[in-house]
């Protein structure tokens, strides 16, 4: 599978998680996720599509800042690709210098940048800096299915201990 940052921007817009109904869907001949940024510092949540829906991709699209981009963006990416035994992409927005003569009534936001691309090994595949940029990277999936086969902690979960549980509130009440 080929994945490239434009179609990743583009696709942002046109798939949507709600924070509520949990959403994932079938690109090529895999279950891939798409996420909200604040949604990388959770594992729950990514275990459930990983283990209840078989998700072999999950997708971040993130903004993080100055402060918490060097402490947790590549490390928070590394852990749910080892926790979920699966690739996970990133797409940060480039970082902007402050305009000098801002008049905008909104306040400047720096972001980290750092794309990404992580294996289910937890190994950096591709990424770029905070610099604009384009991270191409081939997926093989046979390393999720080889990964999930050699450390199969899905099947090997104490449910009697601990589970994982599919709650939808109904928000609407």
């Amino acid at each position: 599978m080929r994945v490239d940052w434009v179609g990743l921007a583009l696709g942002y817009g046109m798939y949507s998680c709600d924070g509520i109904i949990l959403q994932h869907f079938v690109l090529l001949t895999s279950y891939k996720q798409y996420h909200l940024s604040y949604d990388i510092r959770f594992p729950e949540y990514a275990l459930l599509l990983t283990q209840v829906h078989r998700c072999k991709v999950l997708i971040y699209p993130g903004a993080f800042n100055l402060t918490t981009g060097p402490a947790h963006w590549e490390l928070l990416q590394r852990a749910r690709a080892v926790d979920g035994q699966c690739y996970v992409l990133t797409a940060s927005p480039a970082r902007m210098t402050p305009p000098p003569d801002d008049d905008s009534p909104y306040p400047h936001y720096s972001a980290w940048g750092h794309s990404t691309v992580v294996s289910p090994w937890g190994e950096i595949v591709a990424t770029c800096d905070e610099k604009p940029g384009v991270v191409i990277a081939d997926l093989d999936m046979n390393k999720v299915n080889e990964m999930r086969m050699g450390i199969p902690t899905m099947d090997q979960k104490r449910n009697d201990m601990y589970r994982l549980v599919n709650v939808v509130d109904d928000v609407s009440k």
